[in-house]
């Protein structure tokens, strides 16, 4: 995979861990408290499919958003250490980074606190992003979008992605159900099993449940 060269549009997150361990329930409610002895943090959703991606040895440029926050530059460390390209993140001041923190205890996870905004991005951090779909798509041998509903895949987006399949870029997807309307056309996609029937018509190839499943391009 080394020669692949592949470009990650997606959510990114960052996933932390607050390792420790429960002995007694909180005299304030009944809920057990969670002694924590250590965190831990890796990249998260599209941040996670770069993270993979680079480690399987392929050339990744991300695009995406990050707040101006500590988790995001954490993020960015994090991705730039695995050898992404990182200099397609924007920075929306206006917004947070996106993370999950997970408790766990005795090696099971009994809570998960999420921050973030699913707001759809701002104008400006969209043009940015489309503008640098445009500029390296053509670059690239994959673009992927990786969409969880965050914010960042939106209809713009998703068709200016779109676009670059003319430039003979091989398109990927994982979807939301709100990529649905966008009307973004893939080569393949790798939906969650709820959102299959809602991404039939968009799609040639599928990945689902460890079987390949193969449609007409006009959806029949």
């Amino acid at each position: 995979m080394t020669e692949l060269k592949v470009l990650v549009v997606g959510d990114l997150m960052l996933d932390v861990y607050l390792w420790g361990h429960a002995s007694r329930i909180s005299p304030e409610a009944p809920v057990m408290v969670v002694e924590v002895e250590r965190e831990t943090s890796v990249p998260g959703g599209a941040a996670n499919v770069v993270h993979n991606l680079a480690a399987l040895g392929a050339r990744v440029r991300v695009l995406g958003v990050i707040g101006d926050d500590a988790p995001g530059e954490q993020l960015r460390n994090a991705l730039r250490e695995q050898g992404a390209d990182t200099e397609g993140l924007v920075v929306d001041a206006g917004r947070p980074t996106t993370v999950k923190s997970r408790v766990m205890s005795h090696h099971r996870q009994v809570m998960r606190i999420d921050r973030e905004n699913k707001q759809p991005i701002s104008p400006a951090a969209e043009a940015e992003i489309c503008q640098q779909i445009e500029a390296f798509g053509p670059q690239h041998d994959v673009i992927l979008i990786s969409d969880y509903a965050k914010g960042l895949v939106t209809p713009r987006i998703a068709r200016t992605a779109t676009a670059q399949r003319e430039q003979g870029c091989f398109g990927t997807w994982s979807p939301s159900t709100k990529l649905k309307q966008s009307k973004w056309r893939a080569r393949l996609a790798s939906p969650w099993s709820p959102m299959f029937a809602s991404t039939a018509p968009n799609c040639d190839l599928y990945w689902m449940s460890a079987r390949w499943s193969s449609r007409k391009a006009d959806g029949e």
